[in-house]
């Protein structure tokens, strides 16, 4: 299901494996990426397709927040994949709480990779790869290069050798 969602979203492997039910929208169809996960730092929504819907709907739900939680918990702690700065206001908050942002755990950020690799795939795709063959795709759709680089959450401030970029 983690490597469905890759390709359904687009999402950098670390955004995909720490979703949290509370940022999932099922009224509204998206999914609310905050900032402090995101890589530029800029909060996105991204919307749920039939498929991305039906995907979710059909994990199970668990007392764990994340939607992808780990299969071994305990094994590895979760990072977030957040900023230091972000780290330390969601640890205020945590703390405020009574709680603790290491206490539950979400599937690792690796596990399309090794996927991928026990698949025969190794050294031939990666995870982040999925990016890149969803925007060649875009680009042979001829989506607009604005649009397609936001769907995968670059910056569309300079887009000059845009198509030295491009992998179709």
């Amino acid at each position: 299901m983690f490597f469905l969602a890759s390709l359904y979203t687009l999402c950098r492997p670390g955004e995909i494996a720490c979703i949290e039910w509370s940022w999932c929208n099922f009224d509204k169809d998206y999914i609310s990426f905050p900032t402090s996960i995101m890589k530029k730092e800029k909060a996105r929504d991204i919307p749920m397709t039939t498929q991305l819907r039906a995907l979710l709907k059909a994990q199970v739900k668990t007392s764990n927040r994340f939607v992808f939680p780990a299969c071994r918990a305990g094994k590895k702690k979760s990072k977030l994949v957040m900023n230091i700065p972000a780290l330390e206001r969601k640890k205020k908050e945590i703390e405020d709480k009574k709680q603790s942002i290491i206490e539950e755990w979400h599937i690792s950020r690796e596990s399309v990779n090794t996927l991928l690799n026990r698949n025969g795939l190794q050294g031939i795709q990666t995870e982040h790869g999925l990016r890149s063959l969803g925007r060649s795709f875009m680009a042979a759709k001829r989506v607009d290069p604005i649009l397609a680089e936001k769907c995968i959450a670059h910056k569309t401030e300079n887009l000059e050798g845009l198509e030295e970029y491009q992998r179709y």
